[in-house]
Parts: C-alpha cells; structure tokens; sequence
C-alpha cells in the first residue's frame, strides 16, 4: 500500500454515527472556464482549529468523486460543521472558492439534513493529483521553511482577533498558509513547482503584535515580496533549499526568518483575564470578544467589563471536545483560570453578548451545571430504554438511552447559554425543547409519544 492511499485510508477513521444521523452535501464543480470539472476529489472536512491543508484535519468524514457533469455527493456525514474541498489534498480549493482555510465558508450538517446546491469553481493550482517524490507523498514542490522570533517580551501567538495565527504567501497562483510553530521549531509552507513572486503576510495577531522584519538567509526583504527563481530537487529532510533572487549577490538556500514585535496595549479600561488550556491550537472567545492563546498553552483576555461571562472555543470540529469555562469579573485582573473539555458549545459562539449580573459572587470560575432527565412513554409513564437523546448548540453531544433501563440521560460541564434536546426515542416521534442553562443544576422528565 503506498503512503497516499495509507494516509487517505487513515483520515478517513472518524467517529461512528447512526445511519439516521447523518447528512448529505451535493453539489457542482466547475473549472474557470465554467465548464464541469469531471474526476476530481472532493471531501468533506471537519472544522477544524487549524488553518492549513486537508492532511492537517483530524478527519475527512467522507470523500467522492465528481462525474462527467461535474456532479458530486458526499454521503454519511454527522452533524457539523464542514469544509467542502475538492483537488490534489496538498493545495485544495475550499467552498466558496479559495485555498485558504480560514477564508472558506463552513456548512452546517444537520441530523439527517441533505444539504443541496454547494457549487463552487476548482482553481487551476488544484487541478489533479498530489505528486509523490522528495520523500514526501503531499509534495508537489518545494517547502519555504521558516522561524518566527519575538521582541518585547512577548509569548509566541497561535491566535488572536479570531483568527489562528497564519504565515500566508500571495500570488497569482494563489494563496498558501502554514500555521504557526513554536519558535524553537522550524515550520514549513509548501509551494508548487516554479518561479514566482510570493507577497508574505501574518495574519490573526493578536492587539500589540506587529511584524518587525522579514529576511531570507542574511537578505533583508523591505517590500514583503518573497521571490523565487527555481526550485531544484535537492531533498533536505522534505525541507528543500530554494534559490531566492536576492537584491543583490547569489542565490541564498537559508530559513525565511519572521520577527514580530510585541507592545503592550494601552490604554486599560477593564480587567485582564489570564489562564490555560489543554490545546493550546485553538480559538477562544469570552462574551462573543476574541482573545489571544499562545503556544505555552496560556490565553489571554484584556479591557473585560464586569459581569458573568463565558469562556469557550469557536473552533470545535465533531470529533473534538469544545472547551469552556465560565467566570465572575470584578474590578481586577483575574489569574490561573483553567479552560476544560466540555461536552458541547452553547449557540451563537461569535455573538458579543453583554455580561450577565455578578451580584455578590465572588470573582473567579464559577462551577459549571449538569442537566440530567428522564424519558417517559406519554400514556404509561414507563421509561424509555431505547433511543439517544442529544444537545444541540453549536455544537452536539448525545447520550444513549439503551441499556439504562431507566429512561435516564445526563450532560455534565455545561456553559451557560442556549441549548435544544433532542429527544429520539425508539418506535417514538422525534421532538425537540429548547433548554437554557444557567448556574444551577436541571432535571427533568420529558414525556414521548
């Protein structure tokens, strides 16, 4: 077996979903020309915490192949929200129609949905098949390495506004991305064959970080244009030398080297938030406001009012936990809080939301609830012991019903926010009930039939 089809076979083990459950996304590709593009690979991907190509994702949760009309369909999907990408796995086109990541628009799948009319154009660099060679079965070319250094005593990103933090390098071609590394490590973007001007940016820092400099080897690049002349096939590790038209002098085979500068914002206008994580690649956001993680595993929230707010990631694929805490801010910074796994996201992650009333309570994390039930029969009251109940917010979780023999559910670590239970009992009609959760534990009896 050769290390493509190993690796296709091995993103494709994701998480087991009852047939009912899953949904359905059909669509069109194109090529520029507006024609169908037959016998392309398209996928669907789970979002994901980073942004970079499809081998990065922790699962391809189906995958197809488009017909002479340019027509496919990706079958078995759970709920969630999911990347459409299609072409070569290392440089692929995402739905509505770019290579970046973090620029394509998510599609949310539904239990049992079928999710029609997701057409979009195929971009010339993604047309065909990954190329093996180099040593690397993902590489069609050559890989621009790079380090990133900090100045100003501050940690090293992995996000910030919202956005993961991302080297990109711009060209006709298109757009390439790496997300970033530790700064003791060496990180790599992956380019096609050829020579071209790459016009290179840092997206998603956080407020007070700025790109200082940019060099290549001993060569000081001022116009933020990397330039490249040849590739040549000289492996190094799958990190191939690439000769770069300097100013002046001979071609150079060094590292790209990003250095950002760190400024402490100012002015103060509220507290300061500070704590951990158990992933430190991820997303947070408090009240709907986006705040800074770092590669240490810390984040970062500055300028917070008073009030109850609720810390939680906004990047949470089906096949990953979201994490989440929720938390009282008085007038001081509040230190050492700790963000867990929780079961599912509440709705309307990116909503700013006001604070909730503090009252008298103490600042700092508040414990969060468990909502626990019984399903009933309507007309006997009898539990029902065969079904799933599930939660559904901006994200999903489920708790089986069959074995229990009671009717019993339960969803431990629950944020506050807004929240629907669905209720699918076997031999019963499918219902739904909306359900807020606050501070307080629930428990409730829900009748079937």
């Amino acid at each position: 077996m050769n290390q493509l089809l190993f690796a296709l076979l091995f993103l494709l083990q994701g998480i087991p979903v009852q047939p009912t459950q899953s949904g359905t996304i059909t669509g069109v590709l194109r090529n520029a020309d507006g024609k169908p593009a037959p016998g392309v690979r398209v996928t669907a991907i789970p979002q994901t915490q980073f942004a970079t190509d499809a081998v990065d994702a922790a699962t391809l949760s189906s995958i197809a192949e488009t017909d002479e009309q340019g027509r496919y369909s990706l079958e078995n999907i759970p709920p969630g929200r999911y990347y459409i990408a299609a072409g070569r796995l290392d440089l692929q086109t995402y739905y509505p129609g770019t290579q970046a990541m973090n620029a394509a628009l998510p599609v949310r799948i539904e239990p049992g949905a079928k999710v029609q009319g997701v057409d979009f154009v195929l971009l010339a660099t993604s047309a065909g098949r990954a190329v093996t060679g180099f040593g690397d079965a993902f590489n069609p070319g050559f890989v621009v390495p790079f380090t990133i250094a900090i100045e100003g005593g501050g940690k090293l990103p992995v996000s910030g506004n919202g956005k993961p933090t991302t080297v990109r390098l711009t060209s006709a071609g298109g757009t390439f991305l790496s997300g970033t590394n530790s700064a003791s490590l060496i990180a790599g973007i992956t380019l096609p064959p050829g020579s071209g001007d790459y016009r290179i940016t840092v997206e998603g820092l956080p407020n007070g970080y700025s790109v200082k400099s940019l060099a290549y080897g001993g060569t000081l690049i001022t116009d933020s244009v990397l330039r490249i002349t040849t590739a040549a096939p000289v492996n190094a590790g799958n990190v191939l030398p690439i000769p770069i038209r300097a100013a002046s002098g001979p071609p150079q085979t060094q590292l790209l080297s990003i250095v950002l500068n760190y400024t402490a914002p100012t002015p103060k206008t509220g507290a300061t938030i500070r704590g951990t994580l158990p992933v430190n690649s991820r997303v947070l956001y408090l009240s709907g406001a986006p705040g800074a993680v770092f590669d240490d595993g810390t984040f970062e929230f500055r300028n917070v009012p008073r009030g109850r707010h609720v810390i939680m990631t906004a990047d949470n694929p089906p096949s990953t936990p979201g994490l989440g805490a929720s938390i009282i801010v008085g007038a001081s910074d509040v230190d050492n809080v700790e963000v867990v796994s929780i079961p599912v996201i509440p709705a309307n992650v990116r909503t700013l939301t006001v604070p909730g009333p503090a009252g008298s309570r103490t600042p700092g994390p508040v414990p969060l609830a468990s909502l626990r039930g019984r399903i009933l029969d309507e007309e006997t009251g009898m539990p029902v012991t065969a079904g799933t109940v599930f939660i559904v917010g901006d994200t999903w979780a489920q708790f089986d019903l069959t074995g229990t023999g009671n009717g019993r559910f339960e969803f431990l670590k629950l944020l506050p926010g807004n929240y629907e239970l669905e209720v699918q009992g076997a031999g019963y009609p499918t219902f739904r009930r909306a359900v807020v959760i606050e501070e307080q534990d629930i428990d409730l009896d829900l009748k079937a039939g």
